[in-house]
């Protein structure tokens, strides 16, 4: 039988061209995902996905149907939202994706909080990249992306703020400044680095005027660029929160001028009416 879930997790698949991360958006397994759009298809007797290669896209018949479908779901929030609003409640999900941080840490109370409150609201809690939450928020994938680094045109609701450090290796010529000594992105630029996340790095050098002329490794995580360091690759910059505890083998320095890493949430243009209850309740904390 087909209902409303099965229609949402197409549009998923569609808009993000993975099952798996579509299962993610709706809290749900990739198989459960790809049983829900099979189910779809046979009900209507034609393929609307290609599968292989990968991304999964529309076939010509399926790009027709999932625009109705959209069209048809827009319908029906709308419908909810305008009873919502008569007898002061709000439903339905809202999707948050973030981009792991120390804010999003700090979210992890009031959110609980808010689902206590509004149990009839669920919050889906999704994890990525810089590029992969902006990515979602584009397609209406997310309708609240919490970012690091973001403008203030953009902001609905600063957070937190922390600063950005320098790990260089132990045997590092850095090793034989003064303690307390604060490193310049442009001591920084030309040595051997290790980057992480450049979507947030490379901007920092760039806003500068600097660019990053002799990176050796680019890894998978901040962690990844510390034991990189650790080992003598070369150096690197990480935010405060994201710095192991265990400093052996590594000088950790602040950075002159100081910068910080400002997290913010930012709401999708046209997202319903929960999420306007969720951002209420978080400015009330």
């Amino acid at each position: 039988m087909m209902n409303l879930h099965h229609w949402r997790l197409l549009l998923a698949v569609a808009d993000t061209g993975s099952f798996s991360q579509a299962a993610r958006l709706h809290g749900v397994t990739t198989s459960a995902a790809s049983q829900a759009v099979s189910q779809l298809e046979q009900a209507l007797g034609s393929t609307l996905l290609n599968r292989e290669p990968r991304p999964a896209r529309a076939t010509a018949l399926g790009t027709d149907v999932i625009a109705g479908a959209r069209r048809m779901l827009e319908a029906f929030d709308g419908i909810r939202e305008q009873v919502a609003q008569r007898i002061g409640h709000h439903h339905g999900a809202v999707h948050l994706a973030c981009v792991p941080c120390a804010s999003a840490d700090a979210l992890a109370e009031p959110l609980q909080a808010f689902k206590d409150a509004y149990p009839q609201i669920e919050i889906v809690q999704l994890w990525g990249t810089t590029l992969e939450v902006e990515r979602w928020l584009a397609q209406g994938a997310a309708d609240i992306a919490l970012l690091p680094d973001t403008p203030l045109q953009r902001q609905t609701l600063a957070l937190g703020k922390e600063e950005w450090l320098a790990w260089v290796p132990a045997g590092h010529p850095f090793a034989r400044r003064d303690r307390g000594t604060r490193l310049s992105l442009g001591d920084l630029a030309g040595q051997p680095f290790v980057l992480a996340h450049p979507e947030q790095v490379r901007p920092l050098f760039e806003r500068a005027g600097l660019e990053l002329s002799d990176v050796r490794a680019t890894v998978e995580g901040w962690r990844a660029a510390a034991s990189q360091v650790r080992e003598g690759a070369g150096v690197t910059v990480l935010p405060a929160s994201e710095a192991p505890a265990d400093t052996n083998g590594v000088l950790q320095f602040g950075l002159a001028p100081a910068l910080q890493r400002r997290s913010a949430l930012v709401v999708r243009e046209g997202a319903h009416a929960a999420v306007g209850s969720v951002l209420a309740f978080l400015q009330a904390r």
